[in-house]
């Protein structure tokens, strides 16, 4: 995953995830570690990278998970008030 901010270009980051959008743990973030010190990989330019893709169903399916994991009605009855 490619991360961006307010910042230039040059200062964008790289992200390693799983097909599950974990980090990668153990064995696998020692290979990747291993392939980033060894220096064996080429780089190319941010333009080069390749598509780009988007997803309108993770909102949705971000707040499902979280309204699962949550007493919601146990928080409701607190009578937070919330300010945005």
């Amino acid at each position: 995953m490619l991360t961006a901010s307010h910042n230039p270009i040059q200062w964008n980051g790289i992200k390693f995830l799983t097909a599950e959008g974990c980090a990668p743990q153990g064995d696998l973030a020692e290979k990747i570690l291993g392939v980033f010190k060894s220096g064996e990989f080429e780089l190319v330019p941010v333009e080069k990278l390749g598509s780009l893709s988007s997803d309108d169903t993770t909102h949705d399916y971000h707040v499902s998970v979280v309204k699962g994991i949550v007493d919601v009605d146990k928080i409701r009855s607190k009578k937070f008030k919330v300010v945005l």
